[in-house]
């Protein structure tokens, strides 16, 4: 089931990429959706290796270390994103 979504959300991202990639000017935006197309691309055809590798020793390591640092990346975002608001909300009243 879980490689039937990856292969929806590969096609769908794949789609998006190709009309991005025709109907408007390059940026960052449009770089970050062709690197997750391609991400997800990747992990659709070679889905039992990384599995594999992610499932012990070195690579569940990796693993943990990749979505911690995933976590604090958006808790950060979200501290300042909350913090900048907050300064707002006071420099309007």
């Amino acid at each position: 089931m879980k490689i039937i979504f990856v292969w929806l959300l590969a096609i769908v991202f794949l789609i998006d990429s190709v009309l991005r990639a025709i109907r408007s000017s390059f940026n960052l935006g449009v770089l970050m959706m062709y690197l997750i197309t391609a991400a997800l691309w990747i992990y659709a055809l070679f889905h039992t290796k990384i599995d594999a590798f992610c499932a012990a020793g070195a690579g569940r390591v990796l693993k943990i270390i990749f979505f911690c640092c995933c976590a604090v990346r958006k808790r950060e975002r979200t501290s300042i994103v909350t913090g900048n608001d907050a300064k707002r909300r006071t420099a309007v009243k």
